[in-house]
Order: C-alpha cells, then sequence, then structure tokens
C-alpha cells in the first residue's frame, strides 16, 4: 500500500529530488508563531501588542537504507547518506532547499523555500540512517 503523502526535498529550484519515506501518522507539523508581546499598564490589566508572524519551522524524522536498497514504501532510490550530506551541504554553504509534501491527490500540504537550521543522524545495526533535521521558512530579504 502506498502511502497517503509524499515528502520531498530538493535544490530550490526544484532538482536533485529526495523523495522521503512518510506515512499520515508521521506527517510533520508545521509550527508558527507571532512575535507578540504583553506589557502591564496601570488601571487596564495586561496588554497585548500583536506582532508579525515569524517563519515556520518543522521537525521531519525519516528512515532511510544506508546500502540504497529500495524501501517499498519509498519511490525513491536515495541512500540515506546521500540525503544527509545533501543536507549538511546546505547547512554549510547557508542555501536554502525546497521543502515540499504533497498528498496522492496532487494537492501541496507543503511547498516552500527553507533554510535547514539543524541535523541529527545515526545508523543502526542493520545499516538504516535515522535522520531527523529541522527546516525554518527561508525567505530573500
Amino acid at each position: 500500500m502506498k502511502p497517503y503523502f509524499y515528502c520531498y526535498v530538493a535544490e530550490a529550484n526544484g532538482s536533485h529530488v529526495f523523495e522521503l519515506p512518510l506515512t499520515p501518522a508521521e506527517l510533520p507539523a508545521r509550527k508558527m508563531s507571532a512575535d507578540s508581546e504583553d506589557f502591564l499598564t496601570v488601571g487596564k490589566g495586561y496588554q497585548t501588542i500583536i506582532g508579525d508572524r515569524q517563519p515556520w519551522e518543522a521537525d521531519p524524522e525519516f528512515v532511510l537504507p544506508a546500502a540504497g536498497k529500495k524501501m517499498h514504501y519509498a519511490l525513491s532510490k536515495k541512500k540515506g547518506h546521500e540525503l544527509k550530506r545533501f543536507l549538511m551541504q546546505h547547512m554549510d554553504k547557508k542555501k536554502p532547499i525546497r521543502y515540499m509534501i504533497a498528498a496522492k491527490t496532487g494537492k501541496y500540504y507543503m511547498n516552500n523555500l527553507a533554510q535547514v537550521t539543524s541535523l541529527e543522524y545515526y545508523v543502526d545495526k542493520k545499516l538504516f540512517y535515522h535522520i531527523s533535521f529541522t527546516v525554518k521558512e527561508w525567505k530573500k530579504y
């Protein structure tokens, strides 16, 4: 059974695409917040100044084979070390990536430029890469 959602990371221009294994139970949340400020006033209690929306963040986690064998739930043949290297290079070069999550209907849940702000990985005894990383919305200023 193929998954309902598909997750991809790619170069900002859409080339060099990694399709990542994802099941609906693991759909990464998009965390958002506003830069608001609360302060105490005399006679009126607490007041809030509503600030601008801050860039969203997401923390996806994936398991990919180190040896490059195909996984039944991912169409991509990319290896775990290739994804790790891709993410590390974009962190080092301070280049944005394209972060996409699409339903099998073709509608996008997410399709944004993002910067990789953290990366964590390890290889288990069966030679699978366990990769988790944080992406944060990227905008050209």
